[in-house]
């Protein structure tokens, strides 16, 4: 790049060079700004050049009078259209770089390469990614120095625009593409190195940076195509653009989570070669395209991303890392899933070919050799307000989205709608009530519930608790957030949400539920930072007695004991094992754990609790005429 000043104006040229007179024009890879900084005299080059023109006869008295009543910008592209009728005959590329090879994006376009009619300054920004940033400043109306002498005041109150800018990618000898950055691994190659002028195609937008896809994929499915560039505000480039990007590898990730390989960057640093191009043709996922591993969500010992055999054709952690950041397509999805309190969908492509058992609604049955991999999560990130789905229901068409992974789970992104869902037909599911000889024992996830919640929410899981399970005798909840939920604050009880939830209930039509829990420590068991989720139980004493038995702390462990009127627990309530480390894998205070690992403590000791719910209410055990387990 060569820059001249005392112009009084501002031109960017491509230069080119000849080996000889009348020989072709030979791209130089370099570019010239001619620039020029405030000056109070009429020396504007525009009107100069111009006037200059009309004199040699190169211009009619027509033409001239058509330029002066231009507008600034009118006048710019009369100048420039001057400037290329004299360079083009003899060979020259026209003035500006959109005939050149240097990879420039012009942010003015409505203003060219040419402004030659307003004082002003330009000035030179390099992003620590080496992109070139030029702009120019100019005050509007143009002013004279004779302007200034007699009313100065006015002069000075003139507040300068942008009337001119472009940036240019660094211009690099080896390319760096999407597929060297992801490499085949959970962990970037080139970690926390700079990156210069990755080409891609933009695929999707979010809040904070955008998704692109290089449309020049290799034959290796291992690697992925597509990344997130993280801008960190709106980016300023829209979906169909070819873009060069340039930025630092990163890997973003809340421990003890995957991460996601993105391209840390600004908005300056992503130059738009064109734009409203095609989009990369998503991969698509099962029949006619990839085949999902449907046997293992990872196999093996090993550390993900640090010390493990990356193998996408038998994991699906892996499957789904080599698609991160592409485009992708569901076909004939099955919704084994509903949409929940997240917006987020479970599907199976394929109307769940690849699923072993489905269960009476159309869900998938989990086993112990069989995580159901095959699974894959809707989100709502791009496309919000999903539709409301059943387990059972099939989408009516393809899902389109990209591939990301958030909060424990690889995610589809729907960049598109949602097709129609065809009704499959089930129903919510209403439970016989207890005989006089049966005892009723139920389970209900809250997602998360605390006295904030709106009291539309207990009113609905009130209702659904007293009109579908119709009341059970005792009832394991999971996810109880404390009296603040995720306020953190030390405050680890949660008698004020169960009581809230038992009022519910009551106002419901239920019965007078009482209500036991054992309190957490502060951040020790899952959940976001400050709201403690933990088990509780909710029993009537209608139906049933609690029998207390000591005083059990968040780490004090249940045991069976062996009396002589029979077995009973050493502390009630008590926990399972709290201290097993288990635990620790799989809770933290961000309950954010990769798919390949256990579920968290809170939910994995409702579930063995619940074993345990008629021992916690009885000294004796009860007689029951019929044991009846099904979910709902």
């Amino acid at each position: 790049m060569f820059v001249a000043a005392d112009f009084h104006g501002t031109v960017i040229n491509n230069l080119t060079y000849q080996t000889a007179p009348g020989t072709p024009q030979i791209q130089s890879g370099a570019f010239e700004i001619i620039v020029g900084p405030v000056a109070f005299f009429n020396g504007l080059f525009g009107p100069n050049a111009v006037e200059l023109a009309a004199d040699a006869g190169l211009i009619s008295p027509t033409e001239f009078a058509l330029y002066q009543s231009l507008p600034p910008a009118g006048q710019d592209a009369f100048l420039t259209n001057l400037i290329n009728a004299q360079l083009l005959p003899l060979g020259y590329d026209p003035v500006g770089l959109q005939a050149s090879p240097i990879n420039a994006q012009l942010l003015t376009p409505e203003r060219g390469y040419v402004v030659a009619h307003k004082y002003g300054w330009t000035e030179f920004n390099v992003t620590p990614s080496q992109t070139l940033v030029v702009t120019t400043y100019g005050i509007e109306p143009a002013y004279s120095y004779p302007d200034f002498l007699a009313d100065p005041a006015s002069v000075l109150n003139l507040r300068p625009e942008v009337i001119h800018q472009f940036k240019v990618a660094p211009q690099v000898e080896d390319v760096v593409r999407i597929r060297d950055i992801q490499g085949a691994d959970h962990v970037s190659p080139l970690l926390d190195e700079t990156v210069q002028a990755v080409p891609g195609i933009v695929t999707a937008l979010r809040s904070n940076g955008f998704y692109m896809q290089d449309d020049e994929p290799d034959t290796n499915d291992a690697t992925s195509e597509g990344i997130f560039v993280f801008t960190g505000g709106a980016p300023t480039v829209a979906v169909g653009d070819e873009v060069l990007v340039s930025g630092t590898v990163s890997e973003f990730a809340f421990e003890p989570s995957l991460g996601v390989t993105q391209i840390s960057s600004t908005p300056d640093d992503a130059v738009v070669l064109s734009s409203g191009n095609d989009l990369p043709a998503p991969i698509i996922i099962g029949a006619g395209g990839r085949a999902f591993p449907t046997e293992f969500i990872y196999q093996g010992n090993a550390t993900i991303g640090v010390d493990n055999t990356f193998d996408p054709a038998t994991n699906a952690i892996d499957f789904k890392e080599s698609l991160e950041g592409m485009l992708v397509q569901v076909n004939n999805a099955a919704i084994i899933a509903g949409t929940n309190a997240f917006d987020e969908i479970g599907i199976i492509p394929d109307n769940a070919a690849g699923a072993a058992v489905r269960t009476v609604n159309g869900g998938i049955l989990l086993r112990e050799d069989d995580p159901n991999p095959e699974i894959i999560l809707i989100d709502d990130t791009i496309i919000t307000s999903e539709p409301f789905v059943t387990t059972g229901d099939t989408f009516d068409g393809p899902v389109v989205g990209v591939m990301d992974y958030t909060f424990g789970y690889y995610k589809l992104f729907n960049t598109e709608p949602l097709p129609e869902a065809i009704d499959g037909g089930t129903e919510p599911e209403l439970v016989e009530p207890a005989g006089p000889n049966e005892l009723s024992v139920a389970t209900y996830n809250l997602l998360n519930i605390d006295p904030n919640d709106s009291a539309e929410k207990f009113e609905n899981i009130a209702n659904q608790i007293v009109d579908n399970l119709k009341a059970p005798d005792i009832l394991a909840l999971q996810e109880v957030q404390d009296n603040t939920g995720e306020t953190d604050n030390d405050i680890v009880t949660a008698t004020v949400t169960l009581e809230t939830l038992v009022t519910a209930i009551a106002d419901a039509g239920g019965p007078a539920y009482e209500f036991f829990e054992i309190a957490p420590e502060n951040n020790a068991d899952g959940g976001a930072p400050g709201s403690n989720i933990r088990v509780a139980y909710l029993y009537n004493p209608q139906r049933v007695t609690f029998v207390p038995r000591g005083e059990a702390g968040a780490t004090d462990a249940v045991e069976i004991e062996t009396t002589g009127s029979g077995p009973q627990l050493s502390l009630n309530p008590g926990r399972i094992d709290p201290t097993n480390p288990a635990f620790a894998e799989d809770g933290g205070p961000a309950d954010d754990v990769p798919e390949a690992t256990k579920a968290p403590a809170s939910r994995w000791q409702a579930r063995v609790c619940l074993q345990w719910a008629a021992c916690l209410c009885h000294q004796q055990p009860l007689q029951v005429e019929e044991w009846r387990y099904r979910p709902v």
